[in-house]
């Protein structure tokens, strides 16, 4: 199951990391050096997160500390909410997300997408509802990614 979850991050990975950067190098005359910073950081995470995905993949022993890595970055993506104006969702890769969402009536749902890469965190005075989604794909991944963190297998080596 880890080899699958692996080549399934690895291929978000790439294709996140070539959109990325063409959207990066498309805007490069107009980004400010504070701006140009932050995309180099952001670059060198996605190639690392892709590191410790080929690790996972190709290595005998996995270092704990790659899927740690991989635990925290679904753990980041399972919740989508919208509280007291501030709206917060992460999304990278498959998005299937059943919803609540509270305004002046009750409205449950589900959203979903093949492949989106979305970062969210806003204030906006008019929102005064209340939306809660948990997206299923990171959970799952989360969960075995998690699972195989807290087995006591010899064949993980601390890292």
């Amino acid at each position: 199951m880890l080899i699958f979850v692996s080549l399934y991050q690895i291929t978000i990975g790439i294709v996140s990391l070539f959109l990325f950067t063409r959207t990066t190098l498309s805007q490069y005359q107009d980004m400010t050096n504070g701006q140009l910073f932050v995309a180099v950081l952001i670059s060198v995470f996605l190639i690392y997160y892709l590191y410790t995905n080929f690790c996972i993949l190709f290595k005998r022993k996995i270092r704990k500390s790659h899927l740690q890595l991989n635990i925290w970055v679904n753990f980041i993506q399972i919740v989508q909410l919208t509280l007291l104006s501030v709206s917060y969702k992460m999304v990278i890769g498959m998005e299937v997300a059943p919803f609540f969402l509270y305004s002046e009536k009750v409205e449950l749902g589900i959203k979903y997408a093949i492949f989106n890469i979305k970062l969210n965190l806003s204030y906006d005075s008019s929102l005064h509802d209340l939306r809660i989604g948990i997206n299923i794909i990171p959970l799952i991944i989360f969960l075995i990614l998690n699972r195989e963190f807290n087995k006591k297998d010899s064949s993980l080596m601390i890292g």
